[in-house]
């Protein structure tokens, strides 16, 4: 486990800026995901069920203006991961739920 704090800042004022803290970074990958879903519920408060696949995903990833992770391990390293267009691919290598998901795939929440 490494302990792991997102920092969001979905626009360019500072003081949208908000942080998380997680036990582990799949969590705070999950937290990404959940975030993303919160803001689909706020979009569509009427719809019970929404799918979006991971293209969506990545693409709100890349309108807020940052998105960041800190990752401490072996109580020596602190390693800044950053989640934008260049490392999505690790993104989704870091969360179990998308591991395997294809771009085309859905993914539904209730």
């Amino acid at each position: 486990m490494a302990h792991t704090i997102l920092l969001v800042q979905p626009d360019v004022n500072p003081e949208t800026r908000t942080y998380s803290d997680y036990e582990s970074v799949n969590e705070c990958m999950e937290g990404v995901c959940k975030i993303y879903e919160e803001h689909l519920k706020k979009r569509n408060p009427n719809t019970p069920t929404i799918t979006y696949d991971i293209s969506q995903l990545f693409d709100f990833v890349d309108q807020l203006s940052d998105l960041s992770c800190l990752v401490y391990q072996n109580l020596q390293i602190l390693t800044l991961l950053t989640i934008k267009i260049g490392s999505k691919r690790r993104y989704i290598y870091c969360y179990d739920k998308l591991q395997d998901i294809q771009m085309d795939d859905k993914i539904s929440y209730s």
